[in-house]
């Protein structure tokens, strides 16, 4: 048998054990922090898609955060507003100042329209022709009957006023002489010295020589005219509405020089219907008013009555005569002016209000009625004009109903009466 053999592996020293302990834990400590390096460029390789999503998913919030920050800072002002609003107190129209509407009669008026018209106009024109030498008026000048407008050319009518003087003189000479004629021949004829025949010859030369002077005469006189002709002159008294000569020119009777009217004394012309044409009288009172300037009325009289309809217009033309302005007064009217006329036919009840109480805003008049303590605004129509501080209302208000009786730019619809 043999004997048993046992290997044993050699043991190392302490130190180099511990020196083999430390090598391999610095090695873990290696391999650790290798590994922790790679995992945290994984988890940031991983992380950096992720974080840039959601700053491009803030940055495009961003503005729909500011719009409803906005909506929400508009909707609390509004609410504010609004309380505000609500809070300020309604307006108000004192009761003190309430009026209400009364009826009243007034004249039931025919409203028609015309045209002011001068009492007359002329177009000027001379009587002669010749060149301008002198225009002495202008348009809107005023003259008087007789006076000078413009002078022509009248050396040509000079000369020919110089030969008919001369040729009416040697005429009544050879009349002078004739006559002498005549008379010897008379006495000749009683004493038996001539024939008959011989006096009757000698009675027609007279009697033919008194005929050349008077048409001498009369020739001198057509020269003279046409010399004081060279001067026109007005024919009225009146306002030179248009010139249409200038200096220079060649003036003819076919051609105008000037349109004269007589502005002292105007008329409207107005047109009837057939139906309101059974109402012009003479005399009857007519109120007038430019459209341009409504409030100036003046009164007039129906001065004329056309005798027939117009078969064209089926209208009646009536003339009103327009009184002067008093001295000092303003002349509103003026000719060619579009004017309402107002004739009364009748009688009316109406409602009536101070006038305060209407106003104008637009083109239209307006009151406000007081109902259930509020006021409210209304179109109106005025009627005719009623005596004192009143106006009528033809549509829009009924009598007794309670208005504002003093209305200014403050009045306000819907407001609070106490």
């Amino acid at each position: 048998m043999n004997p048993m053999t046992t290997t044993t592996t050699p043991i190392a020293p302490p130190a180099a054990r511990a020196h083999a302990a430390d090598r391999a834990l610095a090695a873990d400590r290696a391999l650790a922090a290798s590994g922790d390096s790679l995992m945290a460029r994984s988890r940031r390789s991983l992380l950096r898609p992720l974080a840039l999503g959601l700053g491009l998913g803030l940055a495009a919030l961003a503005p729909l955060a500011a719009g409803c920050a906005g909506k929400a800072q508009a909707d609390a002002s509004a609410e504010t507003a609004a309380a505000k609003a609500e809070t300020k107190e309604a307006p108000t129209f004192p009761a003190s100042e309430v009026a209400v509407a009364t009826a009243v009669t007034v004249p039931e008026q025919l409203v028609v329209t015309g045209t002011i018209e001068p009492f007359d106009r002329a177009d000027i024109v001379p009587d002669v022709s010749g060149k301008v030498i002198e225009v002495l008026v202008d348009r809107g000048s005023v003259v008087q009957a007789g006076d000078p407008l413009m002078k022509l050319d009248t050396r040509q009518a000079a000369l020919s006023e110089k030969e008919a003087r001369a040729n009416l003189a040697s005429l009544r000479a050879q009349q002078k002489l004739a006559d002498d004629t005549c008379r010897r021949s008379k006495e000749l004829l009683d004493k038996g010295a001539i024939t008959q025949s011989e006096w009757e010859r000698d009675q027609a030369q007279c009697a033919q020589a008194r005929l050349n002077v008077s048409a001498a005469s009369a020739r001198l006189g057509k020269a003279g005219e046409a010399l004081d002709d060279g001067v026109v002159r007005a024919p009225f008294a009146g306002t030179i509405s248009e010139r249409w000569v200038s200096l220079g020119e060649w003036a003819s009777p076919q051609m105008k020089a000037f349109t004269l009217v007589d502005d002292h004394a105007l008329r409207a012309d107005l047109t009837l219907s057939e139906a309101a044409s059974v109402h012009a009288k003479l005399g009857a009172d007519v109120r007038i008013a430019p459209i341009a300037a409504r409030d100036h009325v003046v009164h007039g009289t129906i001065s004329r009555v056309g005798v027939e309809i117009d078969p064209k217009t089926r209208g009646l033309l009536v003339e009103v005569a327009i009184p002067k302005p008093a001295e000092g007064e303003e002349a509103i009217l003026r000719p060619g002016m579009f004017v309402e006329a107002k004739l009364a036919v009748g009688e009316l009840t109406l409602p009536a209000v101070p006038k305060a109480a209407v106003t104008k805003r637009g083109a239209t008049w307006r009151v406000f009625a007081v109902v259930d303590d509020k006021l409210e605004e209304r179109v109106v129509q005025l009627g005719p004009d009623a005596p004192g501080d009143l106006a009528t209302i033809a549509r829009g208000l009924a009598a007794d109903e309670p208005v504002a009786g003093k209305v200014d730019e403050t009045t306000a619809d819907g407001a609070t009466v106490r």
